[in-house]
C-alpha cells in the first residue's frame, strides 16, 4: 500500500509539470535565426560604437598634445626682451668672449717674424668683429713701415695685411706712425 501512494503522489506531481514539446517546427527554427542575426547585429553595433567612442578620444587626446606641444616650441623658441643695461652686459660678455678666443699668442709669433730693428710696435688689438688685427707701428722711414707691411703678409695666419693710415708725428724728427690692419685665419 504504501507504494501505491508514493506512485500515486508521483502521478498528482506529474499533472502540474509543464508540458515540454521539444521538436522544433520551421517556424521557431526560423524566430531562432531571426533572434540569432538580431543578437549578431546588436553585438555589431555595439563593437562599432565602441570603436567609434575610443577613436573619438584618442583624436581628441592626440589633438590636445600636438596643442601642447606647439605651445612648448613657441614658448622656447620666443627671444626674451632685453633692455638697454643688459645689452651692454651682453656686449661687454662679447667682447670679453672675443679677446679670450683671440689666438694672441699665433698672432704674437707673426708679427715678432716680420719686425725689423728700427720699427716700434706701439700697440696691438682686435676689431669689434673679433678676426681683425690693429698694429700701431711707428718709423724713422716709411720703407720700414712698408717693409713690415710686406713681411707681414706673407705671414700663413694672416690674410688681407692692408696699410689702414699712416702719418707724420713731427717734421723735425720725421717719425712715422702708422695703423696695419691684418685678418687672422683661424
Amino acid at each position: 500500500m504504501a507504494g501505491r501512494v508514493f506512485i500515486g503522489q508521483i502521478e498528482s506531481i506529474m499533472k502540474f509539470t509543464p508540458q515540454l514539446d521539444l521538436v522544433l517546427t520551421p517556424e521557431r527554427r526560423q524566430a531562432i535565426g531571426y533572434l540569432k542575426g538580431l543578437a549578431v547585429a546588436l553585438f555589431l553595433l555595439l563593437f562599432l560604437a565602441i570603436y567609434a567612442w575610443q577613436y573619438q578620444t584618442l583624436s581628441a587626446r592626440l589633438a590636445s598634445l600636438e596643442t601642447q606641444k606647439t605651445m612648448r616650441l613657441q614658448a622656447s623658441t620666443r627671444v626674451p626682451k632685453v633692455n638697454d643695461s643688459e645689452q651692454k652686459k651682453i656686449g661687454a660678455i662679447r667682447t670679453m668672449t672675443n679677446q679670450l678666443l683671440t689666438p694672441w699668442e699665433s698672432l704674437l709669433t707673426a708679427v715678432e717674424q716680420s719686425w725689423s730693428s728700427p720699427l716700434t710696435i706701439v700697440s696691438l688689438s682686435t676689431n669689434s668683429d673679433a678676426t681683425t688685427l690693429l698694429i700701431t707701428v711707428s718709423a724713422p722711414k716709411f720703407q720700414n713701415i712698408h717693409e713690415f707691411v710686406q713681411v707681414l703678409s706673407e705671414q700663413k695666419m694672416l690674410r688681407y695685411v692692408q696699410l689702414q693710415s699712416e702719418m707724420t708725428q713731427d717734421r723735425k724728427t720725421s717719425e712715422w706712425q702708422a695703423v696695419v690692419q691684418a685678418h687672422w685665419v683661424e
